[in-house]
């Protein structure tokens, strides 16, 4: 029955957003954000204005194209006029347009693309954030329910920490930094406990570790963490085999992940660690 409702619920969103309308575009931000969370799709928001000179150009040389209609798919498109929709493009800090930007199910920022952009350039962008944000809207909507829940700041991050390493350049980066975001409140939340706190502060050091601060990340790890706890014992070795793989250690991130896995029945290290040596092959 639950499940009836929802996709009539979606079906009244669709219809009311315009997806069946001659407009593929819809104009209710509210709605977008509902139908992103129910299609597990980002946000793409065109902020523009009915005088905007660029902004016509890019209905005209960009968004009319049917190549860019088949990207747009995989995202819930929403035109925010900014005259009309003052308090929006406030709280997105627009103040020029046109103003393309990319948010996730909850209105944070994955991209912003600022000016006239070509049909190549937005070809690009919109290939690269074409995610699917089931694994992280679950973490998200538990988190609604309890926003200074240790945990489950924990696992948002993790999700979008997860995602980047399937991404590349602009969007591998924001995800990173959404990530890093999550695990900060988590390390704030009073009454962390000892060993949830030296996760946390593992979790940061491989985010850095994605972003390709390796060196430091060893020296960090050398100096701090060469003993923990043994519910940690596995994202060191990770951390460890990514940062030795994007330092082109091969012979220790090999004998890392033969550590690996020898010493975890986490099964998901072990994946993400033989998807990251896979793309050494690419």
């Amino acid at each position: 029955m639950k499940k009836n409702n929802l996709i009539i619920s979606t079906l009244f969103l669709l219809i009311s957003f315009g997806t069946f309308a001659q407009s593929d575009w819809g104009y209710n931000f509210e709605n977008a954000l509902k139908l992103s969370k129910a299609l597990n799709k980002p946000i793409l928001v065109d902020f523009m204005a009915t005088w905007c000179g660029p902004c016509k150009m890019m209905d005209r040389d960009v968004w009319s194209k049917e190549d860019i209609k088949v990207l747009k798919s995989n995202f819930i498109p929403v035109k925010i006029d900014i005259d009309t929709y003052s308090n929006i493009a406030s709280k997105y800090s627009v103040r020029s347009i046109p103003n393309v930007m990319v948010l996730d199910s909850y209105g944070n920022k994955l991209f912003s693309s600022l000016g006239y952009k070509s049909k190549s350039e937005v070809s690009k962008f919109l290939t690269n954030f074409s995610v699917n944000l089931t694994s992280i809207n679950r973490a998200m909507l538990i988190l609604d329910k309890s926003k200074k829940n240790v945990y489950s700041n924990i696992r948002v991050g993790q999700k979008f920490q997860d995602a980047s390493i399937f991404l590349k350049g602009k969007v591998h980066k924001s995800f990173l930094r959404i990530s890093s975001g999550y695990l900060k409140t988590a390390e704030k939340i009073k009454g962390v406990k000892p060993i949830v706190l030296q996760k946390i502060k593992l979790l940061e050091l491989l985010n850095k570790a994605y972003f390709h601060q390796s060196k430091s990340v060893l020296k960090t790890i050398h100096k701090k963490y060469e003993n923990v706890d043994t519910s940690n014992l596995a994202l060191l070795t990770y951390i460890k085999l990514c940062a030795n793989n994007d330092l082109k250690h091969l012979d220790k991130t090999n004998a890392l992940l033969a550590e690996l896995q020898q010493t975890t029945n986490n099964s998901s290290y072990i994946k993400k660690a033989n998807f990251i040596l896979s793309k050494n092959q690419l």
